[in-house]
């Protein structure tokens, strides 16, 4: 009996508790096991009581007591990242250990272009009323739209929903942060941790709706999120029309008009500091140009600047002003 609470005192060692914290907790599970045995009452005083009746009750105190510890000192919200290894089902993990990227296609069709050493975790056949896949890294999503089955990416402490779309996740090694960049589809993500009830279930804490060309970085360590705009926003699917030639040759063309085609082609609000300016008259050619490129031709013929506040652009300052150096003779 001595030898079984030795290899259980030692596995006490392995916890974050402190000794003196350990000595107490000691005493009372031996003082409870001694006041369990001699508590024992015999079922008949012709049948004496067995040595194997009292030695039972020990090894149910030692189990419950091991029991109650052991979800006392684990962690109350582990990362849904290690999901799969507390679900016990039958998972895929793919590790990229090339200098490369790698292609990685899914059970539904999807197409997950993992980055270098990155991880991915997937089941080999998904559920019936979803799709759930967990990375360590970074990757681009490429996702098979399927409504009844919600596609859920858990990614550090972020959870990504979406039903059909494509994506970026990206692992920030420098904040211990997660950004998640959206190309076409919507996509929602929150900040989650696996819900103590239920392996699957997720503590919403935060949470934001993610449309093309639109990003969000969530920082850990401070439990936040910063909303923006990509490095180089595209045209949204389904704007094609706005690739034809002329449609952003402009000449003397209202800036509302202006803005009104900019903001359908790439789906990104851009609002002015003063509505004034809705009138001022725009003559350049920015068909060549990404959207930042068009916004920095626009704004030196206003003589204004633009600057990007969250998930839109904002133009402020200058005018209609008397000159234009990109007027068409």
């Amino acid at each position: 009996m001595k030898e079984t609470m030795d290899v259980w005192y030692h596995s006490l060692d392995k916890d974050p508790v402190e000794k003196n914290e350990k000595d107490e907790i000691r005493k009372r599970i031996w003082s409870g096991i001694i006041e369990g045995r001699d508590n024992i009452q015999p079922v008949s005083p012709a049948r004496p009581v067995r040595g194997w009746i009292w030695k039972a009750a020990i090894v149910l105190v030692l189990f419950g007591t091991t029991f109650y510890f052991s979800d006392i000192w684990s962690p109350r919200s582990e990362p849904a990242a290690e999901a799969p290894f507390m679900m016990g089902t039958n998972w895929v993990e793919e590790i990229n250990s090339t200098h490369t990227t790698r292609d990685i296609f899914l059970p539904d069709g999807s197409r997950v272009r993992l980055e270098p050493g990155s991880k991915l975790r997937y089941p080999k056949h998904f559920e019936k009323d979803s799709r759930t896949v967990y990375m360590d890294g970074s990757g681009f999503f490429d996702v098979t739209k399927d409504p009844e089955r919600p596609f859920l990416v858990y990614s550090g402490a972020v959870l990504t929903r979406v039903l059909g779309t494509s994506f970026s996740i990206r692992s920030i090694a420098e904040t211990g942060g997660t950004e998640v960049a959206v190309v076409t589809g919507k996509v929602m993500v929150e900040k989650s941790r696996l819900n103590k009830h239920s392996d699957t279930a997720a503590q919403s804490e935060n949470r934001v709706v993610l449309t093309p060309n639109k990003k969000v970085t969530f920082f850990n360590d401070s439990d936040h999120y910063v909303t923006g705009l990509v490095e180089n926003p595209v045209m949204v699917p389904g704007q094609e029309a706005y690739l034809k030639p002329g449609v952003f040759d402009f000449d003397e063309t209202p800036l509302s008009e202006v803005l009104g085609k900019l903001e359908k082609a790439y789906g990104v609000e851009i609002t002015l500091s003063d509505d004034k300016m809705l009138e001022c008259p725009v003559t350049a050619d920015v068909s060549s140009e990404n959207l930042y490129g068009k916004m920095e031709i626009i704004s030196a013929v206003l003589n204004a600047k633009y600057e990007i506040t969250g998930s839109s652009i904002l133009l402020s300052g200058g005018g209609c002003g008397p000159s234009n150096p990109n007027r068409k003779p």
